[in-house]
């Protein structure tokens, strides 16, 4: 059977990158024919010298031609060129619904039939239904990396397949010796908490709530016990690459760059291997996730893995990563509107906590769970003060036993592997030889 698998060049070091790049070896293993259709096929130097005319060669993954195909308005017509002459039996798309806005289209226009199996990133609670249910009626079968997803897109009428990513094995905790070691090649004193953060630069991400937090902390007496690691591309040193923020700037007018730090040259074709991860994840305390949404949350797995616990904004698969019913949480009545939009405490899970937050409105009429700066540095000051108190001055030892959290996190990190994630998609590609689904254009 061929599969054509569209999602990031498995060669860059973005989240999407590591799950295909995992899908791809994983497939091939079983005996698959797989032929990779990739964004950021091409990087800074090759791009300059395609706008002067050169033709680059089709760029490979392990020996495995793959075919570039752009993010904008030639997508369409890029991906039916390449399922014409791929001729794929099954086309397994990787990442958000809305970057396969056009699949309807290739299945129609193509002058022969394949299966489409959608792995998706869900990232929203309620998903417009009359924008995207038609081309939800395109897709053979769906799967999701997290409970959070299939509970979203339930809602549409359609079911699919919860098959959580893997972590890679070299994400672990070290011995407590090396912790120190790597806490103190970094400066970090014994009674100083620091957290970190791995992230892409965008507007999603949320990043200078961490200054401004940085910031509310400093204005307190014990501010200087609070380090912050943000691993994300401070600049955009390729053309592909998006960088909202100018965050070492807003540190710098924030009064708080001796606060943060940041690594020096991380972008999507320049990023650090995974072992120079490990060690940033062991180093630190927390784990901070400041973003307005998740569709699986990759790092805050990686940092559980090396036994960090997460601290979290209250958002889409945050709550099933912390350990935090939905239903405990919201202060709302139980309209649409329940559940991850607000609540008023911090609610510990047995992996960390969500802070409490704030709702905001993005356009056009988007509502999102925003961080409260303030309530977060509350939040961490009294962190700080519990690591200072006896587990039996607590009324809830368990849940801020240092050792029993950190092996909470480890232990649901490693409950999926890269293994089981490809042997639960090939099942489902197995099904595509008996299955067919017939469109029904909407009149």
């Amino acid at each position: 059977m061929k599969i054509l698998t569209i999602s990031d060049n498995p060669n860059i070091f973005s989240g999407l990158a590591k799950v295909h790049r995992h899908v791809i070896d994983g497939l091939v293993g079983k005996g698959f024919d797989v032929a990779p259709a990739v964004w950021f096929a091409f990087d800074t130097k090759t791009m300059a010298m395609m706008q002067h005319g050169h033709k680059p060669e089709q760029p490979e993954y392990k020996g495995i031609k793959m075919y570039p195909l752009a993010r904008n308005e030639n997508a369409p017509l890029a991906a039916h060129d390449i399922c014409k002459m791929a001729r794929p039996d099954v086309v397994l798309t990787i990442g958000d619904h809305w970057n396969f806005y056009y699949m309807h289209a290739v299945k129609n226009k193509l002058d022969y039939k394949f299966k489409w199996v959608a792995y998706l990133t869900v990232e929203e609670e309620e998903i417009d239904k009359k924008k995207w249910q038609p081309l939800y009626r395109y897709m053979d079968a769906v799967c999701v990396p997290s409970q959070f997803g299939q509970d979203s897109i339930a809602k549409l009428g359609v079911k699919a397949h919860v098959i959580p990513y893997g972590v890679d094995e070299v994400f672990q905790r070290l011995h407590d010796e090396k912790r120190a070691q790597l806490r103190a090649e970094r400066g970090i004193k014994d009674d100083e908490i620091r957290l970190i953060t791995v992230a892409q630069n965008t507007l999603r991400k949320n990043l200078p709530s961490i200054l401004q937090t940085a910031q509310e902390l400093k204005s307190g007496s014990e501010g200087d016990k609070f380090k912050f690691y943000i691993h994300t591309n401070v600049g955009a040193i390729d053309p592909c690459e998006t960088y909202v923020f100018d965050l070492i700037k807003l540190a710098k007018r924030l009064g708080v760059d001796d606060m943060v730090t940041f690594p020096k040259d991380v972008s999507l074709f320049e990023g650090s291997k995974d072992e120079l991860l490990r060690d940033e994840y062991n180093a630190s305390d927390y784990y901070l996730s400041t973003s307005l949404s998740e569709g699986y949350g990759m790092p805050v797995l990686e940092a559980m893995a090396c036994g960090v616990p997460c601290l979290a904004n209250a958002t889409s698969t945050l709550f099933e990563h912390v350990g935090v019913p939905y239903e405990e949480l919201s202060s709302l009545p139980p309209d649409k509107l329940r559940r991850a939009l607000h609540y008023d405490y911090t609610r510990r899970g047995p992996r960390g906590a969500l802070f409490r937050s704030r709702v905001d409105i993005l356009p056009a009429d988007k509502f999102v769970s925003m961080v409260d700066p303030k309530a977060l540095a509350q939040e961490l000051r009294l962190l700080k003060t519990m690591r200072m108190m006896k587990p039996e001055a607590l009324s809830k030892p368990e849940l801020f036993d240092t050792r029993k959290i950190a092996a909470a996190c480890e232990d649901y990190a490693r409950r999926a592997s890269w293994k089981g994630m490809v042997e639960a998609l090939a099942e489902v590609i197995g099904q595509m030889e008996t299955r067919t689904i017939i469109p029904v254009e909407e009149i």
